[in-house]
């Protein structure tokens, strides 16, 4: 009898033991997915449709000079918070990261090449004039981006956007 009795403890210990953790994993990867499914949209935004939450930060982080209107906008953080985002207005590309800037006038804009990764989605290179360099990871809705970005370089230099879409820019 006492044997059964510590076998029916040993198997109450074991699934405690196991239940407990497996519980655990499962209310996290649920609220996780909470998190995400209820909090802002990603991808590539435009003037009419940007969240609230980028347009409080993009101000907060005074991003854009006096007049200047947002083109496109690409949030590149996990958390969507505009930690990290890529903006693109009327006359700059600005490249946020916690705090510091890469800011690029569009008409300082020689090449844009483009490339795609399986993982990464589009890796656009945008180099100036000048012969600096700013590399851009945007996984969703790239191509969004990419022709904003092409559109209004060609508007600023006015070439009618013939910088190149895809490979490497000659």
């Amino acid at each position: 009898m006492s044997k059964q009795k510590s076998s029916n403890q040993t198997a109450l210990v074991i699934g405690i033991g196991c239940g407990v953790p497996l519980t655990l994993v499962i209310l996290i990867i649920f609220g996780g997915f909470i998190y995400f499914a209820l909090g802002p949209e990603g991808g590539v935004r435009f003037a009419n449709n940007m969240e609230d939450y980028a347009l409080e930060y993009i101000e907060a982080q005074n991003l854009l000079q006096t007049g200047e209107k947002i083109v496109a906008y690409y949030d590149v953080s996990v958390r969507l918070n505009g930690s990290e985002a890529v903006i693109l207005t009327d006359s700059r590309l600005i490249y946020h990261i916690s705090g510091r800037n890469t800011v690029f006038n569009l008409a300082d804009i020689s090449t844009i090449d483009v490339s795609e990764d399986d993982l990464l989605g589009h890796i656009i290179q945008v180099t100036t004039t000048d012969g600096d360099t700013m590399v851009i990871e945007i996984t969703v809705e790239g191509h969004l981006f990419i022709d904003a970005l092409r559109s209004q370089v060609g508007a600023i230099q006015g070439n009618g956007a013939r910088v190149p879409v895809w490979g490497l820019a000659h």
